[in-house]
């Protein structure tokens, strides 16, 4: 009887020290969130699953160096979560992310290069099919810190996918923006994946059909219209595409391949070296701000 109730009171105090650790994130997301720091924030709520609607926080946010500790709160209380099914911290280097799903085909991404993430995943232990995730973003600009937080409780995904999907430029830019192509970011414009989709049939047709050049200089030239307005894409995203493109030139520098396509192709690689400049750009003179 006696270890009976001691194994009940160890298995209490098990559960409260779960939901005490996410009671911890969600303070820490809640402290981020009301600080002054916030620069803008997105919430969405989905058509009910069953008793319970899916629901999405975005918050954005630019802090000075010197309240890194409203950062530090957050990745020690994730740090720390222990009944995690997702897991990950990337700490600046590489070019990994992480999508999100919030409802069918819709997600938000975090990560990207150079970005530091924390990212986890948590069973909802009130309703079996759905989990919540947490995560954090953030990037150092001079003397500001900029970034987002992410919160997410919604059905877990499809069988065919796992809690969070990570995408990395280890396995080939081709692998990632197809990836990529298939995912809708929440917080954007649907027609990124247009875009990237497009993109995606361009390249595979333009090296599909490389021994038959009328076809070629179709893709070539599809391509370099596409690249005139990829506004759309963001940094990561279009460091992807520029990738690719360096991939098929490279690959076609030495074959007989005419130079029109040649020429398409490097037009088409220096819009998205504009493209990103541009972005580049921006972000310095917000961060003047």
């Amino acid at each position: 009887m006696k270890n009976r109730a001691l194994l009940l009171i160890m298995v209490i105090a098990a559960a409260f020290h779960c939901f005490a650790t996410q009671s911890d994130i969600e303070k820490a997301f809640v402290k981020l969130s009301q600080s002054k720091y916030v620069y803008a924030s997105e919430n969405y709520s989905s058509t009910s699953s069953g008793n319970k609607a899916a629901e999405l926080r975005v918050i954005k946010f630019r802090i000075p160096e010197s309240k890194t500790d409203l950062i530090n709160n957050a990745t020690r209380a994730l740090d720390d979560i222990e009944n995690a099914t997702f897991k990950a911290c990337k700490k600046g280097d590489g070019s990994d992310s992480y999508s999100i799903a919030f409802e069918e085909n819709k997600s938000v991404i975090v990560g990207g290069a150079d970005m530091n993430v924390y990212i986890v995943s948590i069973p909802d232990e009130s309703t079996e099919n759905f989990r919540t995730v947490y995560a954090i973003e953030w990037k150092t600009k001079g003397d500001i810190i900029e970034g987002k937080t992410v919160y997410a409780n919604s059905p877990k995904p499809d069988n065919q996918y796992k809690d969070v999907l990570t995408y990395s430029k280890v396995f080939g830019s081709k692998s990632d923006l197809g990836q990529l192509a298939s995912t809708i970011t929440i917080n954007r414009e649907n027609s990124t994946t247009s875009w990237l989709s497009r993109f995606e049939f361009y390249c595979n047709g333009i090296q599909q059909y490389n021994d038959t050049s009328s076809i070629v200089s179709a893709y070539a030239n599809n391509i370099y219209k596409l690249t005139c307005d990829c506004s759309i894409l963001d940094e990561y995203e279009l460091s992807l595409v520029q990738e690719q493109l360096e991939d098929i030139f490279e690959k076609f520098e030495d074959e007989d391949v005419s130079i029109v396509v040649k020429g398409l192709l490097k037009k088409s690689i220096k819009n998205i070296q504009t493209a990103i400049k541009t972005l580049q750009n921006a972000e310095e003179e917000e961060s003047k701000e």
